[in-house]
């Protein structure tokens, strides 16, 4: 007998607006806590991947997004545990942002995306791929 693949999925919402980019500082999850990222979610049976990052998006930041707003940006696999994380942006969204899960998000901050500013984002890509 064969034994199957079991696919172990992420969400990740890139809301961008006017040059800035909606990033949040982790913590209490033991997941990269401290790290900044992108407002994120675990892939739940019987969802679709862009339900999930919509989901998340009502659940941490409080806005509501439509699914025809949403655009797949980027796949990445980590290896050795085959994780996949999926980006979405999304192009609009209605509600006012505010941090509605205060267990796992210690701040949300929404700033321009400059280099300098985006280097712990871009160690937190990196350690996820890796």
């Amino acid at each position: 007998m064969k034994i199957r693949a079991v696919l172990k999925c992420a969400a990740y919402l890139i809301l961008e607006e006017d040059g800035r980019v909606l990033l949040q500082q982790r913590q209490g999850s033991g997941f990269f806590d401290g790290y900044w990222g992108l407002p994120s979610g675990h892939w739940e049976y019987g969802e679709s991947l862009s339900q999930t990052v919509i989901r998340e998006a009502k659940e941490e930041v409080n806005i509501d997004i439509e699914l025809r707003d949403l655009t797949l940006k980027l796949v990445l696999k980590s290896f050795p545990d085959d994780y996949v994380g999926l980006f979405f942006a999304a192009r609009k969204y209605s509600g006012a942002i505010k941090i509605t899960n205060r267990k796992n998000v210690q701040d949300y901050v929404s700033f321009l995306f400059m280099i300098c500013q985006a280097m712990s984002y871009l160690i937190f890509l990196w350690r996820f791929v890796q």
